[in-house]
């Protein structure tokens, strides 16, 4: 592994013989597992680009917010091992809107995120409140936090990453890695500095064209 996260396992078996001393199997272990693990890191970075074009892309194309932020929460999804990804916009009065697809009848509940109260009592308000990464590394005994720490019983542990405007420092977004373990999932730096990049892009890009729709139709002076 690399980065601290397991990305694969070699075992070796003699089924005739006795194995070689020692020192001799661990370097041919070492040797394979070097060759093996460039192998996984040329193709998980190969994955990665092609993720990033396939979000871009639609944001380019003018696509829903909601279809690009999906598309960056399925490839930090696909780039994290053991973690469920939830992608919620931050709206005013610093309440939550889950970024859900309509057809996932399995997914977290967007009631939950919408029923939140905004503050420091929960980790997903104090990670839009401080613009700071907020780690849970066991939901059922952390003494931060009241009763309902994450959407669902299933979930025992949580990183919370906020999505901060480079132009004026608000939190915009916060993007949830679940685990069903204890221990808060952590992805690799280069997947979440590129996926946080991906959903503020797409973010104030849907910011700047409700901006830009609304002063088309208004008057500047009087709001009329």
């Amino acid at each position: 592994g690399y980065g601290g996260e397991l990305v694969g396992v070699l075992g070796l078996t003699w089924r005739t013989h006795e194995p070689p001393p020692s020192d001799e199997v661990l370097g041919l272990v070492r040797f394979a597992a070097d060759a093996f693990l460039g192998a996984l890191r040329r193709r998980s970075v190969a994955l990665l680009a092609d993720g990033q074009a396939e979000v871009f892309e639609l944001i380019a194309r003018g696509a829903p917010v909601a279809t690009a932020l999906l598309a960056a929460r399925d490839l930090l999804e696909r780039h994290t091992l053991g973690a469920s990804v939830v992608v919620a916009t931050v709206e005013d009065g610093g309440r939550l809107s889950l970024v859900s697809d309509p057809d996932d009848l399995d997914g977290v509940d967007a009631a939950w995120f919408a029923a939140l109260e905004p503050g420091l009592d929960n980790p997903f308000g104090q990670a839009v409140i401080t613009g700071e990464p907020v780690m849970v590394a066991n939901a059922m005994g952390d003494p931060r936090y009241g009763e309902w720490v994450l959407p669902d019983d299933a979930f025992r542990s949580a990183t919370i990453l906020p999505v901060k405007s480079p132009r004026n420092g608000r939190t915009l977004a916060v993007v949830g890695l679940l685990g069903h373990e204890p221990g808060a999932p952590i992805a690799r730096p280069a997947v979440r500095d590129s996926v946080l990049s991906l959903v503020t892009v797409a973010v104030e890009r849907s910011i700047d064209e409700r901006r830009l729709a609304h002063q088309a139709t208004h008057d500047p002076l009087t709001g009329v």
